[in-house]
């Protein structure tokens, strides 16, 4: 007993009796020496029914052992492993369910034993506010993050079950004519076990009025049954559904939209239970569109505490208590009083008085209390007890809440003699409530907010009061700069920075965060390993990326600036920010929608341009002088339309696989320099330009800053203002001549029918380039010669030859009458059945003829329709001179331009063959084709008749001009009709200019 004040037993004994805490205190052996009344109100025991029993009938059994555990461990050491003054922990109630608890401990002496008290809290309410809270915040961007308001009752049935421990939760709708309502979606932590009562419930509609669903829609009020098994079925019409689902009790609540009931909810457990307005008020609310918060009520109960233990448990505890007697002396101040209150006795032992006391009491709005308020005076002029929660300020300038629990003692004859106190600080509860309260009113402001830069002055002044940063600023993706921009920031940062940016480097932590979508958070930049070093005036910084909208930047000049709380505090505000900012993209999208004609008349005329300028692409590529010439020029003409903002012609370098830029136009600002693109299977091979070579098929990439993958070109192409690409293969009959990729400053502009317009333009390139070969083969009045040594073991001709020991040299290539070719060659050693069997298995060629068999030499015509390799030499302006072919190996010869790239006809070589070496490379005075050879491949082509047309209409003027006869003059001279001249020429023309361009059919 303390000897200053020997009332203090029972001035303890009655703060016992009404403090809303329980006490506990145990032995050494965990045996329960004494509990108070307020136990039961808590786990549902009497002190009597505890008292002797282990303390571990009150846990849940998970912590029962560790409990034991730790006790022994603490004698035997006096070592402590959790913090004795504060501790959140579960407890076991008698019905059997967990109780959370926030517990302090102390120990104390008496009479040689060692005794432990534990001053416990029923924290349910709080714990429930919390999650009520969390509920509202999660619900709010949940339903924001929805298009629909069917999907925002979906999620809000999962999101209110499973917050509020319900087991199952099912949604009612009115129909289109609003006179029945009708089950349209449920929830339910076990679907299996309910289905039999969802599936009746899905054939079920009520009217106004009609049971428990046609009330709440009637009324608009919520309705709540303890037990739905037992009542009427005009109560609740589903109860024998219910009991054969095991389903007791029920909270229906009206959604309410500008005051109309449009739907109900209704949820069950499988308990019967009585009213929880609580729990009803907090589903009604965020039923309710999350309007309110759900209050909080504490229970106060009464307290009482046997006289032999009262001194030594208040003594210990964490809760600062205190007594003050009529005449303002404090009387009693227990060590955390001290600390709370600030105060400490003098040399006398006296603490100042009451009137002295150097700090001012507040109310909740932060206003002084009138003094008739103030918890002492109040008490001694009513005798009633007091609970409120106060703040105090110290002459500092510190502001602590506290939660203050005060009752009259000593009461004789109208007299109050002292008073008693228990208080504890409340601050950082009260701070992470204003926090959530704060998240709270941001999220209802940037629900109203119509403008992004609206929406960042809001949440960087939220930031700043929710994280208790001074630097704080939000930058938002500038797509024309390809960079981050400010879009607001607090004054701290103009004082730091001014107008310069608070990272030196533009594609520093900021960028990298946006562009990987991944928040960064940094306690101590200086000691961080993975960050390079970098001017900036942060030395703790969270950088949260705000979806594809931006990023949040805030922190402090200091380390350690934030804990784990101000980091979630600070994702759940930018989930709101990024919500928000969704929102007003899909409302922009919705305005825009009014203008969709005639946005969708200006992609048709993009599209007309486009394919005006195609048009005029193919309509000047044949008045091109070189290949060189032709991939600039489209190039350049590209570059100079909207919306292509760059454009470039690749080559693939088959000795690397790199495909290499020759020739590009517009914005390119050193992008070919620092990127390097391939067409292997690498990383550097996986971009559009890659798939494009290797498939021959345009790759579109419509959104560079979202569309996989784009890695490793993604900073380069943003920061250029590329938003979009595609690769376009250059492709003739099978041979690629190159990649044309197109860059725009917008996103999703690549259409299907643009894409196919671009796809035919690079068609019509390497029909363009192909014709330039081929003509330049003919006009070209020398050439080279090309020798090439295959010794290919898998190749079929080469295997045949070998299988038979036998021989093959190329005669002859001639064209037949149209487009169709063929290809003389003498076989030796091998009969003509057995070449006939051997073509037949191959995939391109059909049948061959035999012109001759003698003397061991059998000599075919084979047919060589597109794709055989001959005709791919043809096709690209090359004449085959020799091809012979022996078991060990084969020999090709083959003429070409010039002009020509002979590297392109290696890599055709060795695209073809296994081993393939060019052994010789001679330049010949003569032309690719004579004159001679070129008169007789064209007359190869035509028909007899043409011929004979043809011949007649020269030597009788008819190409002179004047003419000097016409078609019908001509018909007359050969006793045929006026269009059968016509047909025939037009026939040879066409095949002659074919010869010079190409074939009609490839193209």
């Amino acid at each position: 007993m303390n000897p200053k004040y020997p009332n203090a037993a029972a001035h303890l004994q009655a703060l016992a009796e009404t403090t809303p805490d329980a006490f506990i205190t145990i032995n050494s052996h965990s045996r329960i020496q004494y509990a108070n009344p307020s136990i039961e109100e808590i786990f549902g025991y009497t002190p009597e029914e505890l008292r002797g029993r282990s303390l571990t009938e009150l846990m849940p059994s998970h912590l029962a052992d560790r409990h034991l555990e730790a006790v022994d461990r603490y004698l035997e050491t006096g070592e402590r492993h959790v913090d004795w003054n504060h501790i959140e922990l579960p407890g076991q109630h008698k019905d059997g369910y967990e109780v959370p608890l926030q517990i302090s401990f102390s120990e104390f002496t008496l009479n040689g034993e060692r005794y432990f008290t534990g001053v416990l809290r029923d924290i349910s309410e709080r714990k429930t506010l919390e999650a009520g809270r969390e509920l509202l915040y999660t619900t709010r961007e949940r339903i924001l993050e929805t298009e629909t308001f069917y999907q925002g009752l979906t999620h809000s049935l999962e999101l209110i079950g499973k917050s509020m421990r319900w087991v199952y939760g099912e949604a009612w709708l009115p129909t289109e004519d609003v006179d029945l309502i009708e089950w349209k979606t449920a929830w339910g932590e076990d679907e299996t076990s309910l289905e039999v009562f969802r599936e009746e419930s899905s054939e079920t509609v009520f009217e106004p009025g009609e049971g428990l669903i046609g009330r709440v829609w009637e009324t608009g009020e919520y309705e709540w049954i303890p037990d739905v098994s037992t009542v009427e079925q005009s109560v609740f019409e589903r109860s024998e559904a219910a009991k054969a689902a095991d389903l007791k009790a029920a909270l229906a609540v009206p959604v309410l939209v500008d005051g109309v009931v449009n739907a109900v909810m209704v949820f069950f457990t499988p308990e019967e239970r009585s009213v929880d307005k609580q729990m009803a008020e907090v589903t009604r609310t965020v039923a309710a569109n999350l309007g309110l918060v759900l209050s909080r009520q504490q229970a106060q109960d009464s307290l009482r505490q046997e006289r032999n233990l009262v001194t030594n448990i208040l003594e210990t505890t964490p809760i600062g208590i205190v007594v003050i007697n009529a005449d303002g002396e404090f009387v009693y101040v227990n060590e955390q009083a001290e600390a709370i209150l600030r105060i400490e006795e003098d040399e006398n032992g006296a603490y100042p008085p009451y009137e002295e006391l150097a700090f001012h009491i507040l109310d909740s709005e932060g206003e002084p209390l009138h003094e008739s308020e103030l918890p002492y005076g109040y008490i001694l002029r009513t005798g009633e007890d007091v609970a409120r929660e106060i703040q105090i300020e110290f002459p500092n300038g510190d502001l602590r809440w506290l939660s203050v629990n005060g009752t009259p003692l000593e009461q004789e004859k109208d007299y109050i003699a002292s008073t008693v106190f228990a208080f504890q600080d409340i601050t950082a509860q009260k701070r992470r409530a204003d926090q959530l309260a704060r998240l709270n009113e941001l999220g209802q402001d940037l629900s109203d907010t119509e403008s992004f830069q609206e929406g960042c002055n809001q949440a960087v002044a939220a930031a700043h009061d929710i994280l208790s940063h001074s630097i704080t600023t939000i930058e938002l993706y500038d797509a024309e700069t390809g960079a981050l921009e400010p879009c607001a920031r607090m004054s701290r940062v103009d004082e730091l920075v001014g107008e310069d940016p608070l990272f030196e480097s533009e594609r520093g932590l900021p960028w990298q965060a946006f562009v990987e979508n991944e928040p960064r958070v940094y306690s101590n930049l200086e000691q961080a390993t993975d960050v390079e070093a970098t001017h900036t005036p942060f030395s703790s910084v969270l950088i949260l990326p705000i979806g594809g909208h931006g990023v949040l930047i805030s922190g402090a000049t200091e380390p350690n600036s934030f804990d784990e709380s101000v980091i979630s505090l600070a994702k759940i505000l930018v989930q709101n920010v990024a919500s928000a900012f969704d929102r007003l993209d899909r409302e922009l999208s919705l305005r825009d929608q009014k203008s969709e004609l005639e946005s969708k008349n200006e992609q048709l005329q993009r599209l007309q341009r486009v394919n005006q300028e195609i048009r005029d692409i193919t309509r000047s590529l044949m008045d091109a002088e070189s290949s060189d010439e032709i991939k600039q020029f489209v190039c350049d003409r590209l570059a100079e339309s909207e919306p292509y903002r760059f454009v470039w012609f690749g080559e693939r370098d088959f000795a690397t696989d790199e495909i290499v830029p020759v020739a590009w136009a517009g914005v390119e600002e050193g992008y070919l320099e620092t990127v390097t693109v391939t067409a292997d299977m690498s990383e550097t091979g996986q971009g559009p330009a890659g798939r494009a070579i290797r498939t021959h098929e345009p790759q579109i990439q419509n959104n560079l800053q979202s569309d996989p993958p784009f890695e490793p070109w993604r900073q380069e192409a943003m920061q250029r203002g590329y938003r979009a690409s595609i690769a376009v293969p250059v492709v003739y009959n099978d041979t690629v001549y190159g990649l044309l990729n197109l860059y725009t400053n917008e996103p999703e502009v690549f259409s299907d029918m643009e894409e196919a317009v671009l796809s035919e333009l690079g068609e019509m390139i390497g029909f363009a380039l192909n014709s330039r070969e081929r003509y330049n083969a003919l006009v070209s009045e020398e050439s080279v010669e090309l020798e090439f040594v295959i010794q290919d073991s898998e190749n079929p001709l080469m295997a045949f030859l070998s299988e038979y020991n036998g021989k093959f040299s190329l005669e002859n290539i001639a064209t037949r009458h149209g487009n169709d070719v063929s290809a003389f060659g003498t076989f030796e050693n091998v009969p003509f059945e057995t070449i006939q069997d051997f073509i037949a298995e191959q995939p391109i060629v059909d049948d061959i003829t035999l012109i001759r068999e003698q003397d061991g030499e059998t000599i075919v015509e084979i047919p060589l329709p597109s794709g055989t390799f001959i005709r791919s030499l043809l096709d690209r302006g090359a004449v085959p001179t020799t091809l012979r072919g022996t078991p060990g190996e084969g020999r090709v010869t083959i003429r070409i331009s010039k002009t020509a790239s002979v590297r392109e006809f290696v890599e055709l070589f060795e695209n073809r063959f296994g081993d393939v070496e060019l052994v010789a490379r001679r330049e010949i005075a003569d032309p690719v084709r004579t004159t001679e050879e070129f008169e007789q491949a064209y007359l190869d082509r035509l028909t007899q008749r043409q011929e004979e047309v043809l011949r007649t209409a020269f030597f009788a003027g008819f190409f002179e001009q004047p003419r000097a006869n016409s078609a019908r003059d001509i018909a007359d001279m050969l006793d045929v009709s006026q269009p059968t001249v016509s047909r025939h020429i037009r026939s040879s023309e066409e095949s002659l200019f074919s010869m010079l361009f190409g074939d009609v059919g490839s193209r």
